[in-house]
């Protein structure tokens, strides 16, 4: 009989009083017992400084690539207006090209058709087949016309193909910087 007074004296002194036990339906600071503790701080993972360091250096680099791909796509637009302008300048080029091959064969029909009637027209010829002043004053009018004439056509086709092969050049050079 004395072991069960021992063993009964020791139970009590081995457990607490009712008052210091916990509840188990107790809440306590909003957490129910055995439910893990939120981590109440914002943002990024604390449980590891490597992981947090790690999602601020993906998501730099996610910000970088997305600004990227922002100046890619700037650049193939800029790229496909230069591409247009250039395909312009040189249809204009040709153009010009072509305008200059007509007014230069026209040039050579008719400096043919006058240098085998009558050779190359000049004041002197006038001269002597003028039959009086008034025909020597008509036809060096005339020939003066006729040059004038063909140096503006020849030229105008000329400075028209100068600025266009310039506007190719700018249009190509805006497509290489592009």
């Amino acid at each position: 009989m004395a072991g069960v007074a021992l063993l009964l004296a020791a139970l009590l002194v081995s457990q607490p009083p009712a008052a210091a036990q916990p509840d188990p339906d107790r809440v306590e600071a909003g957490v129910a017992p055995g439910a893990p503790v939120p981590d109440t701080r914002p943002g990024e993972a604390f449980a590891d400084p490597k992981v947090a360091q790690l999602q601020r250096t993906a998501s730099a680099v996610q910000r970088e690539l997305g600004d990227l791909a922002g100046q890619i796509h700037l650049a193939e637009v800029e790229l496909q207006k230069a591409t247009d302008q250039l395909a312009r300048a040189r249809a204009e080029r040709e153009a010009a090209d072509a305008t200059v091959a007509a007014q230069q064969q026209e040039v050579d029909a008719y400096s043919a058709a006058v240098f085998s009637a009558m050779s190359r027209p000049s004041g002197v010829q006038v001269l002597l087949t003028a039959a009086n002043p008034d025909d020597f004053l008509h036809g060096s009018e005339l020939v003066a016309a006729i040059r004038a004439d063909q140096d503006g056509r020849l030229s105008a086709a000329l400075r028209r193909q100068g600025a266009a092969l310039a506007a190719e050049r700018a249009a190509a050079d805006a497509e290489r910087a592009a």
